[in-house]
């Protein structure tokens, strides 16, 4: 006997988990796309001084590889922990999404201590980048029908 049969709203149930994963997944995908494409196009393109400052004095090269890990562990972190909102807090998605929305201007405080303008402007839109998607994204409620 199939698990269907025993439980007629198993299927469906399995099916809109099978899509809120590959939604969910896309969106952490799209945010650190989306900050490549802003590295991209900031530092080789546009030829922007992309530098954080370092305990040691001299600034630090804010390359591909720390944007992507950065992106990658930021959207991870957010998908599991609106994960566990969602199951845990009453509200999950709602307070999640306060939380998330207060992170992403917290995060912006670092900006001012990049090097050049450029730097400053391209910081911000490197968090914009993986910010956005993810809040619209990981909380967007499925598609009826």
């Amino acid at each position: 006997m199939t698990a269907s049969a025993t439980h007629p709203a198993s299927a469906p149930d399995a099916a809109a988990r099978t899509a809120r994963l590959r939604r969910r997944a896309l969106t952490v995908a799209a945010a650190v796309l989306a900050a490549v494409a802003v590295w991209v196009v900031a530092v080789p393109l546009a030829g922007v001084t992309l530098e954080a400052p370092s305990a040691g004095g001299a600034p630090t090269a804010i390359g591909l590889v720390p944007v992507i890990v950065s992106g990658l562990m930021a959207s991870l972190l957010g998908w599991g922990t609106l994960a566990l909102a969602e199951r845990f807090v009453p509200r999950g998605r709602l307070v999640w999404t306060v939380v998330a929305v207060v992170l992403l201007l917290l995060s912006m405080a670092p900006v001012p201590t990049a090097t050049t303008t450029g730097g400053m402007v391209t910081i911000a839109l490197l968090h914009l980048a993986v910010g956005v998607p993810l809040i619209v994204g990981l909380t967007r409620a499925p598609a009826k029908g």
